[in-house]
């Protein structure tokens, strides 16, 4: 599997940054054939002994700690950026 981060800190360009990461994951896929399905947030490993089972990861992407609306627009613009890579 491949990590990607996205780090913050005071001032940072949320959008932006999405934007960045969103063109990466979009840059691996093409170059490790990786379909859009297999682009999944932190929060889809579980924690062993740990509760809550799933991290809240990355948080600004999450509905009320799960993958919801925003985790979905998110891979909207990822695959947005996969099909301008022709």
């Amino acid at each position: 599997s491949i990590g990607i981060e996205m780090c913050e800190h005071r001032g940072n360009n949320r959008e932006a940054t999405l934007n960045r990461t969103a063109k990466l994951a979009a840059v691996l896929m093409k170059k490790n054939d990786i379909p859009l399905r297999n682009v999944v947030p932190h929060y889809h490993w579980p924690r062993r002994g740990r509760n809550p089972a799933n991290k809240n990861c990355p948080h600004f992407l999450m509905d009320n700690g799960r993958p919801g609306g925003k985790w979905r627009t998110f891979l909207n613009r990822v695959n947005y950026q996969y099909r301008r890579l022709g």
